[in-house]
This record gives C-alpha cells, sequence and structure tokens, in this order.
C-alpha cells in the first residue's frame, strides 16, 4: 500500500484547495522559511524499488529539482526552524 499523493495547498480553513502536481508518487514535504519553495520526498527515484529522493519545487509547481539522487531512501524533509 502506498501513502505517496499529489501536492495539493489549501488555506488553513481548508478552502481553495488545488493541487500543483498531477502525479501521485509525492510524500510530505514542508515550505521554506520564505514560503516560496516546498521540499518533498518522490517516489521512484534511483536505487532499491520503491526508494524516494528528496526535491524542492516553487509552491506552484514549477522548476521540480531533484536534491538528493541518491540509492538510500531519503523522505520526510524539513526545511528546519526559521532563524532570527
Amino acid at each position: 500500500m502506498s501513502t505517496a499523493v499529489r501536492l495539493c495547498l489549501m488555506h488553513p480553513s481548508g478552502a481553495d484547495r488545488h493541487c500543483i502536481t498531477n502525479e501521485d508518487d509525492w510524500g510530505s514535504g514542508s515550505f521554506s522559511p520564505d514560503g516560496t519553495k516546498i521540499v518533498t520526498s518522490r517516489t521512484p527515484a534511483p536505487g532499491e524499488v520503491g526508494n524516494q529522493d528528496v526535491y524542492v519545487l516553487n509552491v506552484d509547481g514549477s522548476g521540480e529539482q531533484n536534491v538528493t539522487q541518491s540509492p538510500r531512501f531519503d523522505s520526510a524533509p524539513d526545511w528546519g526552524p526559521r532563524r532570527r
């Protein structure tokens, strides 16, 4: 069973839901501190079947970039805490 889904955005109230990807192969992710990008995981990737890599893309779904390209399983990326 796969838990990968399309990437969709919505307001905290649940209104205005819209998907920014068409494929059902994305994992969990988080927003960049400035809110312009999303870091997430995606399957398939190089390595063993079911392997995930970390990707960065713009919040409109454009500019997809694989940043790990690893034979290891990379998932649940996070930008980390905001610096002040």
